[in-house]
């Protein structure tokens, strides 16, 4: 939790299979965060869907840059919803 120390969030994305399996473990997640902050900041905390693509679309988002020389252009990257 140092980076939103450190950068000032104005909101916090957890990529993560295990929560978005368990959403319950998001408000104890909210907890423990809310006691090692200062009273005054709330920052909101949202669980990404589809987490298991997050590095893969990272990977691509990446290389391409790389390779096709755009690093200064913001690339996005959709998956696509499962059936």
């Amino acid at each position: 939790m140092n980076v939103s120390n450190d950068y000032d969030p104005d909101e916090i994305f957890l990529n993560s299979p295990l929560i978005e399996s368990l959403p319950e473990l998001l408000p104890e997640i909210r907890n423990a965060y809310s006691k090692i902050v200062p009273s005054n900041t709330v920052i909101p905390m949202t669980v990404t869907r589809n987490s298991h693509y997050a590095t893969l679309l990272g990977g691509c988002a990446l290389i391409t840059r790389r390779v096709l020389n755009l690093e200064d252009f913001e690339l996005n990257f959709a998956a696509q919803q499962e059936f």
